[in-house]
């Protein structure tokens, strides 16, 4: 009997194995001076996105997921980890931030870590938007 490769499917996947695998995606982008490395882990109607500078370290984690109770479509959200000084803890949480807005728009739960020491508005606004375009252009970004 010859070994003969497996069939795929229209998506590439092999038949018989679930496309619902968990996939991952890395992307690297400068936000005004600050390199800005973010990795993702696609699981099946949710996602875990790590962000940071560079550095390898796991500060903080947060998740948020779809309120089904809410009329307003807030979604439900608390922080797992937080590794951060005490001064930093209570006076934002830029991962909280990011993992409630992706939670919103990709009505999925979204697990987010954010590793990078800076009190840049500018910063967690512009990876945000780039976040939002990846999302809008459909670019590896489909849960």
């Amino acid at each position: 009997m010859e070994n003969q490769p497996e069939p795929r499917t229209e998506d590439g996947s092999y038949a018989g194995i679930s496309s619902a695998a968990p996939q991952s995606e890395t992307f690297q982008t400068v936000i005004g001076e600050t390199p800005v490395y973010l990795h993702m882990i696609k699981l099946r109607r949710s996602c875990f996105l790590w962000i940071g500078d560079g550095r390898k370290r796991l500060d903080s984690l947060s998740v948020a997921l779809p309120n089904p109770f809410d009329v307003s479509k807030v979604p439900l959200l608390t922080s797992i980890i937080d590794r951060r000084p005490s001064e930093l803890q209570a006076a934002r949480d830029e991962g909280q931030q990011i993992a409630s807005k992706l939670s919103r728009k990709l009505d999925a739960q979204v697990f987010v870590t954010y590793n990078i020491e800076s009190n840049d508005d500018d910063l967690v606004q512009g990876i945000e938007m780039y976040l939002f375009n990846l999302i809008k252009t459909g670019t590896k970004f489909v849960l």
